[in-house]
């Protein structure tokens, strides 16, 4: 894969959520894995991810903290 693509034209994506943007727009992974203790890893090509990182960066799920989840949540528990 790194061969055909070059290591610096591919990028590697392991936030499902963003997989699953890229998905819903048609931008297809050159390669799947597995990796980071069995989180799935999908390569991209760097020239067809473009328009779907714009949208990414624009849209993306933002996590809203709460006393449930913030960061005195964590030290807490």
């Amino acid at each position: 894969m790194k061969e055909v693509y070059g290591e610096s034209n591919l990028c590697r994506i392991c936030n499902i959520k963003q997989i699953l943007t890229y998905a819903k727009m048609k931008v297809q992974p050159v390669w799947i894995d597995e990796g980071y203790g069995g989180r799935l890893i999908a390569y991209y090509f760097i020239p067809e991810t473009k328009a779907a990182w714009k949208y990414w960066l624009e849209n993306k799920p933002v996590i809203e903290m709460t006393e449930n989840n913030g960061p005195s949540a964590r030290k807490e528990a």
